[in-house]
């Protein structure tokens, strides 16, 4: 489920507290905070677990107070920053 935000999108994975009770499976699912942003949406929900993304070349995977059902472990934090050179049309 993606909510677009202000400065970028953030992805709902289950078990995150913005991850809605009626998900479809056969339907695309985004929900519009575009008022707020990521930082902002971040400090709504107790329960995080969610791939932040900025842009195309940062992103962020946060996992907070989340405990997996069925004996799973959490993955592990992520952040990545990456530059991606540009390509030349010449």
């Amino acid at each position: 489920v993606r909510a677009k935000l202000s400065d970028g999108d953030v992805y709902l994975l289950p078990g995150d507290s913005m991850y809605p009770t009626d998900v479809s499976l056969t339907e695309k699912k985004d929900l519009d905070f575009s008022h707020m942003t990521i930082g902002e949406f971040r400090s709504t929900s107790e329960f995080q677990n969610r791939i932040e993304r900025y842009n195309i070349q940062v992103k962020r995977v946060v996992i907070q107070n989340l405990r997996p059902k069925d004996g799973h472990l959490a993955p592990l934090p992520l952040e990545t920053v990456q530059i991606k050179p540009m390509k030349s049309n010449l």
